[in-house]
């Protein structure tokens, strides 16, 4: 379940001006506590652990990467 993930979705929102954008993924990021969005490496990482026989043995599990935005 990945939280919000730094990828050219987010300049798909109608938002033309660069410092509406700048500060639409600024106040965005503030609500992670890690301060930041995920990386796209961050989540295909996750993908491939699941995807490895390393998660062999997991079953049912909800991977959350969200940087503790669930938390709050």
């Amino acid at each position: 379940s990945p939280g919000p993930v730094d990828t050219p979705l987010y300049s798909k929102f109608g938002i033309e001006d660069p410092a509406q954008q700048a500060a639409m993924l600024e106040a965005l990021s503030s609500t992670i506590p890690l301060g930041r969005m995920g990386l796209p490496e961050e989540v295909a990482e996750a993908v491939v652990y699941l995807a490895s026989d390393a998660s062999a043995f997991v079953v049912g599990q909800d991977l959350i990467l969200d940087g503790g935005q669930t938390v709050l």
